[in-house]
């Protein structure tokens, strides 16, 4: 997915980054998920500070814990 949200948490429509996700089976009831962000330089001046951004374990990391938890609960 694209994700245009800036480092002053709006909208830019001229600005454009990758998210991916990948989900890959690894055992019965066992799926890993990676999660990679890409093309940080289009943040320009800001790009070092998004990608400490989201590199703090309470950015993406948190999100697909929670993501795994729900999981857990829903099982």
């Amino acid at each position: 997915m694209t994700w245009q949200i800036g480092a002053d948490w709006k909208y830019h429509d001229e600005l454009v980054t990758s998210v991916e996700v990948r989900f890959a089976a690894e055992a019965p009831g066992r799926t890993s998920v990676v999660l990679e962000h890409r093309d940080l330089d289009a943040f320009g001046p800001d790009a070092a500070t998004m990608r400490a951004t989201f590199e703090d374990p309470g950015a993406w990391t948190a999100t697909l814990e929670a993501y795994a938890a729900g999981l857990e609960r829903t099982a």
